[in-house]
């Protein structure tokens, strides 16, 4: 079989699949353009290197390779599985006889029978994946949703594709392996591993902004959880800007009230997917995020949301997945 995606963190999603040992890897396109030459800006070569260092760390054989799908005459295999992210973009993945989908987002791809009841979050999700339908037809889809909110759910809904189960001990155990080697090469991962208790902020640092130290004075005012553990002094702190608007330590302080501060020191560490970091340790941490699908996740238990004013378009997109966690915790109601 052959995984065809864009970004680490669908590659992270891959970690489900039984089979993976045997896949072969494909990274495509993380430009939209045909006029852009692939792999010549430094971001591209960062998230080729730490793809690279995960596609290792799965299997010591394999190899990733790229794919140019904007490429008239590129080989493409017949069977692959395809990343969701790439699908509306590239008519060549029509090529490809047989596609099973992975998400690279939380969105619900396999609905079950009790969506039904909340109409309008059915209803978008329906456009959703009718949107996928008209590029390419999946035969199945993996459901990787369901598997990271440990939703046992049966009752699935005749749908487009089929739903596909992804496994949650063997992910969590590729997880722990693929962190591992990613700290022997990266200060970031190796850092938060050794920690005791981390506290994990994960946010977009938009130009003009608050710097990191206004941020954090601001959530130690609003957040007696947070100020109970920089008063302990147990614990460190790990702050993974979002890779949309790429930002490293700089001059930033290595300290905060006496709790070490930790930045990722290049790209490529801010690269590394969040999902790795969530799901790389034994016991919950404290997580301090903006809204994010890596926060549908069991394991984010004890969360600090950043708020932010276009969170309540998410919530129309997300009500499905919301749904999955209530054993757990509702996100629309901690960010509401």
């Amino acid at each position: 079989m052959n995984l065809i995606f864009r970004l680490p963190q669908t590659l992270i999603r891959s970690l489900g699949i039984s089979e993976l040992d045997n896949y072969n890897f494909f990274l495509a396109n993380t430009i939209r353009s045909t006029k852009h030459i692939i792999n010549s800006t430094e971001v591209e070569k960062s998230i080729f290197r730490v793809a690279t260092e995960i596609v290792y760390a799965i299997n010591k054989d394999s190899r990733l390779n790229y794919l140019n799908l904007y490429e008239e005459n590129a080989v493409y295999p017949l069977d692959a599985t395809v990343d969701y992210n790439l699908i509306q973009s590239f008519e060549n993945l029509k090529k490809i006889k047989k596609i099973s989908l992975l998400p690279y987002d939380s969105l619900v791809l396999n609905p079950e029978k009790h969506d039904l009841i909340y109409m309008k979050s059915f209803l978008k999700g329906i456009k959703d994946c009718f949107t996928v339908w008209k590029f390419v037809k999946p035969e199945v889809c993996y459901n990787w949703i369901d598997m990271i909110t440990k939703n046992e759910t049966k009752n699935y809904l005749p749908w487009f594709w089929k739903p596909q189960k992804l496994d949650l001990k063997l992910y969590l155990s590729r997880v722990k392996v693929v962190a591992k080697h990613l700290a022997l090469k990266y200060e970031f991962m190796n850092e938060f591993l050794k920690a005791y208790d981390p506290i994990y902020i994960q946010y977009t640092k938009y130009p003009g902004a608050i710097n990191l130290t206004d941020r954090l004075d601001c959530i130690y005012e609003s957040s007696e959880l947070f100020r109970s553990k920089i008063k302990n002094k147990n614990c460190a702190i790990f702050v993974k800007p979002h890779r949309s608007v790429p930002y490293i330590k700089s001059e930033e302080p290595e300290y905060y009230k006496g709790v070490r501060l930790f930045l990722p020191n290049n790209l490529d560490e801010l690269l590394i997917p969040s999902e790795l970091f969530i799901n790389s340790k034994e016991n919950p941490f404290l997580i301090i995020s903006e809204w994010s699908s890596s926060l549908f996740n069991f394991q984010v238990e004890t969360l600090i949301p950043i708020k932010n004013h276009n969170d309540k378009f998410d919530f129309m997109r997300m009500r499905m997945a919301n749904r999955r966690l209530y054993k757990y915790f509702d996100l629309e109601d901690i960010f509401a």
